[in-house]
């Protein structure tokens, strides 16, 4: 390398060793925090914390063992169409004649009508 090269290299390193250093201020913010870190882990823990989220499982697992409570249950899953084929199912038996069901909104438009009046 040359003498010119040598020189920006050794301009670069002191840069670099400069920035590494903080300023006052920067340092001081940082002790503050170190501080208020090392008094945070001192304090005592507070067991009593948990008493609360303890009760409320205790209570909700007390709630669902019951022996008299009813069994919860859900809607009964259905099989996708299920409503579409019983529909279609009920036209297909049905004593009405096809044209019945073709008018069928001008029938529910009519019951609309004459509950109104």
């Amino acid at each position: 390398m040359n003498n010119e090269q040598e020189e920006r290299l050794e301009a670069l390193r002191q840069a670099l060793r400069d920035s590494e250093r903080l300023d006052m201020v920067a340092a001081a913010k940082l002790r503050a925090a170190r501080a208020r870190a090392v008094d945070a882990a001192r304090r005592p823990a507070r067991p009593w914390l948990w008493a609360v989220p303890a009760a409320a499982t205790a209570v909700l697992v007390a709630a669902l063992w019951l022996p008299g409570a009813p069994p919860v249950t859900g809607p009964q899953p259905q099989a996708a169409g299920t409503a579409v084929a019983s529909e279609a199912l009920d036209v297909l038996t049905d004593e009405q004649s096809p044209d019945f069901y073709q008018d069928l909104e001008l029938y529910e438009w009519l019951d609309r009508e004459a509950g109104r009046a």
